[in-house]
């Protein structure tokens, strides 16, 4: 009996530490607010889907990713709370910007982190339309630069 104790409180104890990590989501606080749509992928769904997503105008491959969360809002992309958690990625993931590309109102921000191999492991999109319109994509998993269709 002892021994079943023990293997049960194991199995418990690991998890319990690997389901915190797995779920562990940067924009979910924000996404639940009004004005802001919000959606996470997890690494479960994304193999499920062993196919593609379109995400922000670039098609990738789900094979490779581990997490996908999008955040939008039409109406509050001044919101100093949203501006705060994005920082915050960029700061605790040391992402550095990899493209910008600024057209009339509209403006397309590339962040990412590269490993050795030249693939991007995290990345984050950022599009604005007329400073209030915003849509935030994070990526995280090995993804391939030749994967992009670059639009600029």
């Amino acid at each position: 009996m002892n021994a079943a104790i023990r293997i049960l409180t194991i199995a418990v104890l690991l998890l319990s530490a690997i389901l915190p990590a797995a779920a562990k989501t940067k924009f979910d606080t924000i996404g639940g607010r009004e004005n802001f749509n919000y959606t996470y992928i997890s690494p479960a769904m994304l193999k499920a889907m062993s196919g593609t997503i379109d995400s922000n105008g670039y098609t990738l491959d789900t094979d490779n990713l581990t997490s996908v969360e999008t955040i939008s809002t039409l109406t509050d992309g001044t919101n100093k709370e949203f501006w705060d958690a994005i920082r915050s990625v960029i700061k605790e993931e040391n992402l550095e910007t990899l493209s910008t590309n600024k057209n009339y109102y509209t403006r397309f921000d590339m962040l990412g982190k590269i490993n050795s191999a030249g693939n991007i492991t995290h990345l984050m999109l950022i599009q604005q339309n007329g400073g209030n319109q915003v849509t935030v994509t994070y990526l995280i998993g090995d993804i391939p630069v030749k994967d992009f269709n670059f639009g600029f």
